[in-house]
């Protein structure tokens, strides 16, 4: 199995999706352009907010991992300290310090698939298809990480659905003295976003217990 497969027929398109939202130039561009561009910056993002990698960049700095990488054992390697590095495949994201272990970047690999799939969707949806069965044989062939991530995604649904039963939570933030048109507006797009939230994880929770426990399917997988 090649875990950089994905990567290695997409780096340029992504490195120039990323390029393009850090330099402002997706003016004119089409939906799907934007969609796309958006995803493959949703990894950045995603990277970029993790506690780890906060300890070596500035809040208004981002770091395009597809830009000055290397390829070291099967992954991509980013530096972005002195002897600290993000190593990313297909599938998931380290934070590598030379002095210790890497350590998997839990909720950025959670995010990371996702959003990659979204822009091979963008791409191709053939290409996105064979990402989740690629997916599936990765989860299976790394049992032990993947039911910490099986753990993580339980953990996220039930804090959704428990904000979702309480609706104050909803619109804690919403100030008092907020016009009640748009604080009505507000609570209802959150919630809205948030039961979208929880349906999303519930089939992804699915995915991931269906590829740890059960033999492959002949239906179709959905995320």
């Amino acid at each position: 199995m090649d875990n950089l497969k994905f990567l290695r027929e997409n780096i340029s398109e992504l490195q120039r999706c990323v390029k393009s939202v850090l330099t402002h130039s997706y003016d004119n561009l089409s939906d799907d352009e934007i969609c796309k561009i958006m995803s493959s910056f949703s990894i950045i993002v995603q990277i970029n907010f993790n506690t780890n990698v906060r300890k070596h960049i500035s809040n208004k700095e981002v770091i395009n991992i597809y830009d000055k990488y290397e390829e070291i054992q099967g992954y991509f390697k980013k530096e972005i300290a002195p002897s600290i590095s993000i190593l990313y495949n297909d599938f998931s994201v380290y934070y590598f310090d030379e002095h210790t272990e890497a350590e998997l970047m839990l909720e950025a690999t959670y995010s990371y698939r996702f959003a990659l799939h979204d822009f091979l969707k963008s791409q191709d949806e053939e290409k996105a298809n064979e990402y989740l069965q690629s997916l599936k044989e990765y989860i299976r062939q790394h049992k032990t990480q993947e039911r910490e991530m099986v753990k993580y995604i339980r953990y996220s649904l039930e804090n959704d659905q428990k904000i979702l039963n309480n609706p104050d939570e909803i619109h804690k933030e919403l100030l008092e003295d907020e016009d009640k048109e748009y604080r009505q507006s507000f609570e209802k797009y959150d919630r809205q976003m948030l039961e979208e939230s929880c349906l999303k994880k519930e089939q992804e929770l699915k995915f991931y217990e269906d590829a740890l426990n059960r033999e492959d399917r002949e239906d179709k997988d959905t995320m």
